[in-house]
């Protein structure tokens, strides 16, 4: 099994504290389906690797993650859908991209601090909406409306000093 199209034997887990986390945050407006609200998502780690041997010799890490999403409804909630419409296959689902209705109100790093390690690291993390479409007719236990998001993260690294305890 490889991860990120690496053998693990060239891959060593690094523990890492959380220095800065904070949810990038997007303004919807939508007056034909009647949205408004705020459109949040954040990037959390679970694992981040080192790649122990680099072409160039520097210093390359992939990150594990999952994306937290959340939805500040501004509007009038909705009739929650049947929860058998919920978990419907996202394929089944009638989408409507509303990608350009977002506006990019903060999209800011995360910064995770790898611990226990010869050279400490900050690695930052910011992750982006490059795609956002709405499930039409689909809310959920709320009454908020669902999306189905398309987000790209960009890694990159400092070197840092050691973290305190």
């Amino acid at each position: 099994m490889t991860i990120g199209g690496l053998s693990p034997d060239n891959t060593e887990d690094l523990e890492f504290r959380v220095q800065k986390f904070e949810y990038n945050q997007y303004s919807l407006i939508d007056d034909i389906h009647q949205i408004k609200g705020i459109l949040r998502v954040a990037t959390v780690p679970y694992r981040i690797l080192s790649v122990k041997k680099t072409a160039d010799g520097k210093p390359r890490f992939l990150m594990q993650s999952v994306y937290v999403i959340s939805f500040v409804n501004k509007g009038e909630p909705r009739e929650p859908s049947p929860v058998s419409q919920i978990t419907t296959e996202i394929e089944d689902i009638n989408k409507l991209d509303i990608t350009d209705n977002l506006d990019v109100l903060t999209e800011p790093y995360n910064i995770y601090i790898t611990v226990n390690t010869k050279r400490y690291f900050a690695i930052r993390a910011k992750s982006s909406i490059i795609k956002a479409e709405l499930l039409v007719g689909r809310y959920d236990y709320y009454g908020n409306p669902m999306f189905n998001l398309e987000v790209n993260t960009a890694i990159s690294y400092a070197f840092a000093n050691q973290p305190s305890t």
